[in-house]
């Protein structure tokens, strides 16, 4: 039986959340193992962006892919290390070295920040990642606000 090697993707994030006149930072690394030669970053990707507008989450991305059985799984996590699969685009063959544009809606981000990434599982169940997209739920301190105003006891740390 061969041995498999496994490859490791280090990841770090570091966050500023501003409440009052106070910041605090939120600071996360991982790594996580993928066995090499069964999953890599994206190669085929030419762009990726996340923007939120009016409550919402648009993604788009551009890939040059000539697979025509790859399926992409758009993912969304809280703290940008366990993701879930919030919704499934079936990717079409590019003509040549052209570019395919895809785009998906997120009406839930999550409260505060929105970690996304897409996940692309090609013919032969390869698998890659693109790069981690954040978005900031500029509505949060709102509703945060609304929740304290709501509470008699604040906790102080």
């Amino acid at each position: 039986m061969k041995a498999m090697k496994t490859k490791t993707l280090n990841t770090a994030c570091t966050i500023l959340v501003f409440i009052g006149m106070t910041a605090t930072v939120i600071s996360q690394e991982s790594s996580t193992d993928f066995l090499e030669g069964n999953s890599s970053e994206m190669q085929n990707m030419v762009s990726f962006t996340a923007q939120y507008i009016e409550g919402k989450a648009y993604l788009n991305w551009n890939v040059t892919d000539t697979c025509g059985k790859c399926v992409y799984y758009v993912e969304r996590s809280e703290d940008g290390i366990n993701f879930e699969t919030i919704a499934i685009k079936k990717g079409l063959p590019s003509p040549g070295d052209k570019k395919l544009s895809y785009s998906f809606i997120d009406k839930y981000p999550k409260i505060v920040y929105s970690f996304y990434r897409i996940k692309r599982v090609g013919e032969n169940e390869e698998i890659s990642f693109s790069w981690v997209e954040i978005i900031y739920n500029d509505n949060s301190l709102q509703t945060l606000s609304n929740d304290l105003a709501s509470t008699d006891i604040l906790p102080i740390k």
